[in-house]
C-alpha cells in the first residue's frame, strides 16, 4: 500500500469587483430603455415601408427587432422584480 498525501485547498485569489462607468437611477434606466424600444419600433416600421434594397430593409428589421427585444427584456426583469418586492438602486 502506498501512502496518499493530503492536500489543503488554497483560497482563490481575490478578484476586483466589476465597476461600471455610469450608474443611472431606475427611472433614468427605464427611460433609456423605453427610448430604445421606440427606436426599435421605428426601425421595424421603416423596414416595412422602405422601398429600397432588400438588404437594407432586412438589416433595419433585424436591428429594430434586437433593439425592441433587448430593451423589452430588461424592463420585464425590472417589472418582475418590483412585483416580488425587489428594490433596485440603479
Amino acid at each position: 500500500m502506498s501512502a496518499t498525501s493530503i492536500t489543503t485547498a488554497q483560497p482563490a485569489p481575490a478578484t476586483s469587483k466589476r465597476t461600471f462607468k455610469r450608474r443611472y437611477s431606475a427611472a433614468q434606466g427605464n427611460a433609456i430603455q423605453a427610448t430604445g424600444m421606440a427606436a426599435g419600433a421605428a426601425l421595424l416600421a421603416a423596414s416595412a415601408s422602405l422601398s429600397g434594397p432588400a438588404l437594407v430593409r432586412t438589416l433595419a428589421m433585424l436591428t429594430g427587432f434586437i433593439a425592441v427585444y433587448m430593451n423589452c427584456h430588461s424592463i420585464a426583469h425590472y417589472g418582475a422584480g418590483r412585483l416580488v418586492g425587489l428594490d433596485f438602486r440603479g
